[in-house]
C-alpha cells in the first residue's frame, strides 16, 4: 500500500538528522515519501541545510496542533499518511517479556499497519506507548486504546482539525474513536524517543507543564467518562488515561 511519512518539526533540524530520518532510510522507508513539515521560512532553509540533499521541506504551520492540522490539510482525503516525531532513535518489537529487537524492516511493517486496519474498516492504527517488554503483548488490539503521538498512521481527513498543542494525541484518539468506533494498535511494536527531554519541540514554544494540566481538564470535559487522572503516573505533568466504555 502507498503511504507518506510525516514528520512535524520545531527548531530540531539538527535532531532530526541524527535520529528519525536516518533511522527511517535505513529501515527501508525510501526518501521521497519522506516530508518534514516546519512552521517558518526561515526553518526551510535551515533545515534543507542541515539535512540530506532530496528531503522534503514544507511549511507547515506554529505550535503542535497547528503543524498537525497543516499536514492533515497537505493531503488529499483518503491518502495514508504515517507521522512520526523528530526525536525517534529506534522503533523496536517484542521478543519476549525481557527482550526486544529493532523493527528493521519497517517500510513493511508501516504497510501491514495500514493495510490491517483497512481490513478492520477502521482509518487510524498506533503502537505501543511504552518500550517495555513486560507490559507489551503479541497481539493487536481495537476499541478505545491510547494512540501514542510519536508514531502513527491515519488515512487522511483534511477536515479533522485539532484543538490541543499538548496531549493532542490523546485528543486525536478519541476523535477517531467517536467518529469510527475504534482504533487500531499494535502491542508488539514501540518507539523509542526522549520525551519531554530533548531540547527545541514544544517545550521550545510552550510550558508544557502547564498545557498538559489545562489539555487534561478540556479532556475530562469533552469526553466525559472516557478520560481520567493517572494515579499510577507522578510528576510535574499532569498524565491521564483512556478509558473503555462498558
Amino acid at each position: 500500500m502507498d503511504y507518506v511519512v510525516a514528520i512535524p518539526s520545531y527548531r530540531r533540524a539538527d535532531v532530526l538528522a541524527v535520529s528519525t530520518l536516518p533511522m527511517l532510510l535505513e529501515r527501508g522507508v525510501p526518501i521521497d515519501r519522506i516530508y518534514v513539515f516546519v512552521g517558518t521560512d526561515q526553518e526551510i532553509v535551515d533545515y534543507h541545510s542541515g539535512l540530506p540533499v532530496g528531503t522534503q521541506v514544507v511549511k507547515g504551520a506554529p505550535g503542535m496542533a497547528g503543524n498537525r492540522n497543516a499536514i492533515a490539510r497537505y493531503f488529499p482525503d483518503g491518502a495514508a499518511v504515517c507521522q512520526f516525531d523528530d526525536d525517534i532513535t529506534d522503533v523496536r518489537r517484542l521478543v519476549d517479556a525481557k527482550t526486544t529487537a529493532p523493527v528493521m524492516d519497517l517500510d513493511g511493517f508501516i504497510q501491514t499497519a495500514f493495510e490491517a486496519t483497512a481490513d478492520a474498516g477502521l482509518s487510524m492504527w498506533g503502537v505501543y506507548p511504552t518500550l517495555n517488554p513486560f507490559w507489551m503483548s503479541q497481539r493487536v488490539t481495537f476499541g478505545l486504546r491510547f494512540l501514542v503521538g510519536c508514531m502513527w498512521g491515519v488515512f487522511n481527513r483534511q477536515a479533522e482539525q485539532l484543538v490541543l498543542d499538548e496531549k493532542e494525541d490523546y485528543e486525536r484518539t478519541l476523535r477517531r474513536w467517536s467518529a469510527d468506533g475504534g482504533v487500531v494498535r499494535f502491542d508488539y511494536v514501540a518507539p523509542k524517543n526522549r520525551t519531554y527531554k530533548t531540547p527545541g519541540g514544544c517545550q521550545a514554544s510552550h510550558d508544557r507543564i502547564a498545557r498538559s494540566a489545562d489539555s487534561a481538564a478540556y479532556l475530562m470535559a469533552q469526553y466525559p467518562g472516557l478520560v481520567a487522572l493517572n494515579p499510577r503516573r507522578k510528576g510535574a505533568h499532569t498524565e491521564i488515561l483512556l478509558k473503555e466504555p462498558k
